[in-house]
C-alpha cells in the first residue's frame, strides 16, 4: 500500500476546472514501479458495447482532435441535437444530464451528437487550453459535421449548460439557421453581467461558510490545518474574475446574435446565486432585439439540477420546447 500525496475537494465543492495533472502523474509513476512485465500497447478509444446506438467519432480542428459521442435514432434522422457542455464539464453533462437526455432525443428519432472540447474528456490538449472562442471552434466543427449526417433540410436545435450556452450564443449569432436553442443556467455575457451576478454568488459563498462556522468538524480541520484555504479563495473571489479583452469579445458575439429570429429557451434553477441577473439581462435583450424567447425556472434546484424531481421538470420543459418545432 502508499499513501499519494494529492488533495482534491469533493465534487459538490469545487469551482470552475479541476487539473488531475498531479494525480494522474502521480499515480502512473506509482503503477509504473510497481508492475512487472513487458509494456501493453494502449487500447483504441471505443464505446462499451452496451451502449448500442452511439458511436466515438473524431473530428480534427487547429486545436487538435475532438472527440464526440454520436446518438443515433433507429431510422433516418429527422432532426439533430447538438449538445455543448460547461466550462468544468464533459460531454455527459453534470450527473449525466446530456447523456440521458440525448438518449431520450434519439428515441424520438434525433440524431445527437455530444462533443468534449479541446482540453475536456476524451479530446486532445490541456486544461489550460480551453477557453470560450476555442469551445465555439470546436462547436463549428461539431455542427458542421451533424449536419453533414442529416437529411437535407433536417432542423438542428442546440442544446447547452452554463459557460456552453456562451458557446451556443456564439454559434447562434454565425449560423441563423439553427433552428432553436435550448439554454440551461445560462451565464451572462458581455455588458448583459452586472456587478451585482458577482456579488450574489460570493454572498452565497460567504453564507455557505458561515454554515460550515458552525460544525464542530470545521474547527478541527481549521485547528490541524486540514482546511484548503485556497480552494475557499477561489470560490470566493477567482471564480468572479473577467478580463476585459473576454468581456469585449462577448459583446461582439451580442451584436452579431441580435439578428438571430429562432425561438430560445433559458432554464434557470431557482437556488442558482446567478440565476436572477442572468435571467432579467436576457429577457431584457431579447425583448429589444426581437428574438423570441421563454424563461422558465425551476423552484428550489442548483445550477446543474442535483435531484430526480428537479432533472424530470427540466427534461420536461425541454422536450415540450423542441416539439413546438415540429
Amino acid at each position: 500500500t502508499a499513501s499519494l500525496p494529492v488533495r482534491y475537494p469533493p465534487f459538490w465543492n469545487t469551482v470552475g476546472h479541476v487539473d488531475l495533472a498531479a494525480l494522474i502523474t502521480t499515480s502512473v509513476d506509482w503503477l509504473s514501479g510497481h508492475l512487472k512485465g513487458p509494456p501493453v500497447a494502449a487500447p483504441a478509444l471505443s464505446l462499451p458495447a452496451q451502449t448500442a446506438g452511439s458511436e466515438l467519432i473524431t473530428l480534427p480542428t487547429a486545436d487538435g482532435a475532438v472527440r464526440a459521442v454520436l446518438d443515433r435514432p433507429s431510422g433516418t434522422p429527422r432532426a439533430g441535437a447538438l449538445f455543448l457542455h460547461g466550462w468544468s464539464g464533459d460531454r455527459t453533462g453534470p450527473h449525466r444530464l446530456f447523456t440521458c437526455f440525448a438518449r431520450r432525443l434519439a428515441a424520438r428519432g434525433d440524431l445527437c451528437l455530444r462533443p468534449d472540447f479541446i482540453g475536456r474528456g476524451l479530446s486532445d490538449g490541456a486544461a489550460s487550453q480551453a477557453s470560450i472562442a476555442g469551445m465555439a471552434d470546436a462547436a463549428r466543427a461539431a455542427l458542421a459535421e451533424l449536419r453533414a449526417r442529416l437529411p437535407a433540410g433536417a432542423p438542428v436545435r442546440v442544446i447547452a449548460i452554463c459557460s456552453g450556452c456562451k458557446v451556443a450564443v456564439t454559434l447562434a449569432a454565425d449560423n441563423p439557421g439553427i433552428d432553436r436553442l435550448a439554454l440551461w443556467s445560462a451565464e451572462s455575457m458581455g455588458d448583459l453581467r452586472s456587478a451585482a451576478t458577482g456579488l450574489r454568488k460570493t454572498g452565497a459563498m460567504l453564507l455557505t461558510y458561515a454554515r460550515k462556522l458552525t460544525r464542530p468538524e470545521t474547527w478541527r480541520k481549521l485547528l490541524s490545518g486540514k482546511v484548503q484555504t485556497g480552494m475557499v479563495t477561489k470560490a470566493l473571489v477567482k471564480q468572479e474574475t473577467r478580463s476585459a479583452a473576454e468581456a469585449a469579445w462577448e459583446n461582439g458575439v451580442l451584436a452579431r446574435f441580435r439578428v438571430f429570429r429562432r425561438p430560445v429557451l433559458f432554464v434557470f434553477g431557482g437556488s442558482d446565486p446567478d440565476a436572477p441577473g442572468s435571467r432579467a439581462a436576457y429577457e431584457r435583450y431579447c425583448r429589444k432585439h426581437g428574438i423570441p424567447c421563454q424563461t422558465h425556472l425551476i423552484a428550489h434546484a442548483g445550477h446543474s439540477y442535483y435531484g430526480e424531481a428537479w432533472t424530470r421538470e427540466l427534461f420536461e420543459q425541454t422536450l415540450a420546447f423542441l416539439m413546438r418545432g415540429e
